[in-house]
């Protein structure tokens, strides 16, 4: 983890790099999960440089989900939902970790999985709490919704965490066939002006 630790002030600072991706299934080398202590240093440079933590899809455990029996085209269509959904469980447990509340301006990012899911995310994540966890919340600070506010993308009262996915032809990319005008007249009939600017342009490059 030192080295970890090292190669990343380099990166930072030899190289500009403004943010990392991380699996989210350290477990599958044989590492401690992410909320294990060994990772601190990492989480506090982090949290120092002000650099986000990317999860990207498929970039921790890589499972078969589908049927016996299927096509290629249909094993594609399975694992692909299935990978956005694998980001879902790893910031459910970001936010039940207690790993929020140690490092509380470490940002977090859930990479090319959609945002459509997130309101359901965030009323189950709620519901759990409230009925599994006592009032003391097994020592949580915070409600699922409030580390979303303050660490995650927000895609639910806003656009503040919300990005354009303009990679082309991403087996997992919902929406793929669209333009970039037509992604920016979908947007334009929920959002405000200033909003799809922000996102489409600031944002999606």
């Amino acid at each position: 983890i030192e080295r970890t630790v090292a190669e990343l002030g380099r990166c930072h600072e030899k190289l500009g790099l403004t943010g990392f991706t991380m699996t989210d299934s350290p477990e599958v080398w044989k590492l401690p999960s992410l909320h294990h202590p060994h990772w601190d240093p990492l989480w506090s440079m982090a949290q120092d440089l002000r650099l986000p933590v990317n999860f990207h899809i498929g970039s921790g455990k890589i499972s078969d989900p589908c049927w016996e029996g299927y096509e290629l085209p249909r094993q594609l269509a399975v694992m692909s939902v299935g990978a956005i959904m694998a980001n879902l469980t790893c910031l459910t447990n970001l936010i039940f970790s207690g790993l929020l509340d140690r490092f509380p301006k470490l940002n977090f990012v859930s990479v090319e999985s959609g945002i459509g899911w997130i309101p359901f995310f965030l009323e189950a994540c709620e519901y759990q709490m409230e009925q599994n966890m006592g009032a003391d919340r097994c020592g949580l600070k915070l409600r699922p919704r409030e580390y979303f506010e303050r660490q995650l993308a927000d895609g639910v009262r806003g656009t503040r965490g919300a990005r354009i996915e303009r990679a082309h032809r991403h087996l997992d990319v919902v929406q793929q066939s669209l333009g970039d005008l037509a992604a920016v007249e979908v947007l334009a009939r929920h959002l405000a002006d200033g909003d799809v600017h922000r996102v489409v342009v600031v944002r999606g490059g």
